[in-house]
């Protein structure tokens, strides 16, 4: 009954409301949990887990879903011996948590686990199957692996297309996730369909306010951004983050995201004053939901060095591209995109205050990551060599007869050679 209760107030149920009765409650039940009150009734236990975690989760208070999550597994195990749907759904679930918080590479196994459970389980045309194949392409698809996970977000699609021939909200899920590996792989044209599809639906499916429906907003805006279409984007970016206001009041990743894709559609129209405000509210709303650093702390700090380094305030730009190094080397690993994106504005930072010393082995570095990684967004590659050849010919004039100007030359004869998908 308890679990039962607490699925009919979570986050989805009360969006736009104020959530503190929510947590208030879910603490309450957790805490019945940590005393072992149920322990002799593991079922039980086990299904709250799920429920309490997974609410948690909702609202982004990831520590405590952890508290709830974590455990649930080897208890689901301890339970079922063998392949159980149990067993996948506590699987799933940590899997998602861990997402989330940015730990891809501990989430990918899990969603292969359960993906694998749910296929054994449940043979041919699934819902959980498209779910759990749904999740594992977009854990690949946040590590650049595009190449791997656009087949299996096909494969979500297909498959639920054949269970649900007309509006639902995985569908729409599915299209939008497919979407994304179009808009990745740059064919613009094939993901603004896709995401006008999506949106579409959800619109039908959630009339208002809807998480679902702000992200289609968020997702279609930053594409027709991407593309270029800036003044098609920026209405849709400023309805996303007035909608994710209403539905998620206070700090939250959705209004964080929110705020810093409306300020790069301002920020590309040309106004270098307004996106600051909004880059600076996003990142201390993220610092305060993950005191222990995420990757997406990095991308705040990474977009607000670039207004400020396109605002010609190299000092203020160096410190927060150093800082969004030192995290996405943290969270991701040395040879993410990111992190090559985050040296070379470093390296152009340096550049600027003439210290071309320190600007080289990270501008040469960033060259080498926008070169090889996966997921490399189109012309990323080409302008880390162009910051090369600016960092040369600038330490050529400062310091003549020292071959700068030849490693320019060099530098500048591979811009051609770069490829243009890169």
């Amino acid at each position: 009954f308890m679990a039962e209760m607490l699925r009919g107030v979570e986050p989805g149920v009360a969006r736009g409301r104020d959530t503190t009765m929510l947590t208030e409650m879910m603490n309450a039940a957790a805490a019945r949990i940590e005393r072992g009150e149920l322990a002799r009734a593991p079922e039980a236990e086990l299904e709250l887990r799920s429920t309490i975690g997974t609410t948690f989760r909702e609202l982004a208070l990831y520590d405590e879903a952890a508290k709830m999550l974590a455990p649930a597994v080897p208890l689901a195990r301890s339970l079922n011996s063998g392949d159980s749907e149990a067993t996948a759904d506590a699987v799933g679930s940590l899997a998602q948590l861990l997402n989330d918080r940015g730990e891809l590479e501990a989430a990918e196994p899990l969603y292969r686990e359960a993906l694998a459970m749910d296929q054994r389980l449940f043979p041919g045309a699934d819902a959980r199957v498209a779910t759990d194949l749904n999740n594992l392409a977009q854990v690949l698809s946040d590590k650049g692996d595009l190449a791997a996970a656009e087949p299996l977000a096909r494969q979500a699609l297909e498959m639920r297309r054949r269970l649900y021939p007309g509006d639902h909200e995985d569908l729409a899920e599915s299209l939008n996730n497919l979407a994304h590996l179009h808009h990745g792989r740059g064919d613009v044209v094939g993901a603004v369909t896709l995401f006008r599809e999506a949106l579409a639906m959800s619109r039908r499916l959630y009339p208002g306010d809807h998480p679902r429906v702000a992200g289609g907003l968020n997702n279609l805006s930053v594409v027709l951004k991407n593309s270029g279409d800036l003044a098609g984007a920026e209405p849709l970016a400023r309805e996303t983050l007035e909608m994710r206001r209403r539905l998620f009041p206070g700090d939250h990743p959705y209004v964080a995201t929110g705020l810093n894709n409306l300020a790069l559609v301002i920020q590309e129209r040309g106004d270098l004053v307004a996106p600051e405000a909004l880059y600076r509210e996003s990142l201390a709303m993220r610092r305060r939901l993950y005191p222990e650093g995420h990757v997406s702390i990095a991308t705040d700090l990474n977009n607000l060095a670039g207004l400020l380094l396109e605002r010609n305030e190299p000092a203020s730009a160096e410190p927060l591209y150093a800082e969004a190094v030192e995290l996405y080397e943290r969270t991701q690993g040395a040879g993410f995109w990111r992190t090559g994106i985050a040296r070379q504005g470093l390296g152009r930072s340096f550049t600027a205050l003439g210290r071309f010393a320190a600007a080289e082995p990270e501008l040469v570095a960033a060259e080498k990551i926008l070169s090889t990684a996966q997921g490399v967004p189109a012309g990323r590659h080409a302008r880390s060599v162009e910051a090369l050849v600016a960092l040369y010919e600038a330490w050529e004039k400062a310091d003549p007869g020292r071959d700068h100007a030849g490693e320019a030359a060099r530098w500048r004869q591979k811009v051609a050679g770069v490829p243009a998908q890169r």
